[in-house]
C-alpha cells in the first residue's frame, strides 16, 4: 500500500494546483499491484517483520514477539480511528490510504489490477472489494490473479505474462493506436 498511498497524495494535491485538472484529465490509466487493499493490523505487522527483521538475521523466536508487538500497535491505530469515527464521520478516510482512495470520484478511467491469492499483506478479497466499487461506478476494470505469486513479487513469479498483460493494457487503453 506504499504506492497506493503516494498515489492518493499526489492525486489530491492534484486537486490544489492550477493545471491539476487538466494533469489529472491527461491521466488515461493506472496499473495497481499487489493494492489497495484494506490492510489489516497482522497485515500490517508481517510486512514490517519482513521488512525490518530478516529471517536470515533473526531467530525465528524473536521475530514472532516483534510481529506480535507490532500488531498490537495497529489494533491500538485501528481502535483509535474507530473510536474517532464516532466524532468524525471522515476518521478513516484521513487515516487509511485504502478508505481515501474509496472516496476519490475522478480516479482513471481505465484500471488494471495484479494480485494474488498468496499474498499475505494485501488480501485478494480486499482488492476485490475496491475492483467491485470501481465497476459499480463504470470504471473499465482489468484484473489478473495469480494462485501463488507473493505480495509484489508476481513480475518476478510471471514475468512473461505481466508483461504482456501490461503492454496490453497500454497498448488498449492508455496509448492507442
Amino acid at each position: 500500500m506504499n504506492g497506493c498511498t503516494l498515489f492518493v497524495a499526489l492525486w489530491e494535491l492534484l486537486d490544489i494546483v492550477s493545471n491539476g485538472a487538466t494533469i489529472k484529465n491527461r491521466v488515461k490509466g493506472i496499473i495497481f499491484d499487489s493494492s489497495p487493499a484494506n490492510v489489516q493490523p497482522m497485515q500490517i505487522a508481517n510486512a514490517v517483520t519482513f521488512a525490518t527483521l530478516p529471517k536470515s538475521k533473526y531467530s525465528e523466536i524473536f521475530r514472532p514477539f516483534y510481529k506480535l508487538l507490532i500488531a498490537g500497535f495497529f489494533t491500538s491505530l485501528r481502535a483509535f480511528e474507530w473510536i474517532q469515527s464516532f466524532f468524525d464521520s471522515t476518521a478513516f478516510e484521513k487515516n487509511n490510504a485504502y478508505f481515501r482512495i474509496l472516496k476519490i470520484l475522478d480516479l482513471p478511467k481505465n484500471q488494471l489490477f495484479l494480485y494474488s491469492n498468496s499474498d499475505e499483506i494485501c488480501s485478494d478479497h480486499s482488492i476485490e472489494d475496491f475492483i467491485k466499487n470501481q465497476k459499480e461506478r463504470g470504471i473499465n476494470v482489468l484484473s489478473q490473479c495469480w494462485k501463488t505469486s507473493e505480495h509484489v513479487q508476481h513480475f518476478r513469479a510471471h514475468p512473461e505474462e505481466y508483461t504482456k498483460i501490461c503492454k496490453q493494457f497500454l497498448d488498449d487503453y492508455v496509448n492507442p493506436h
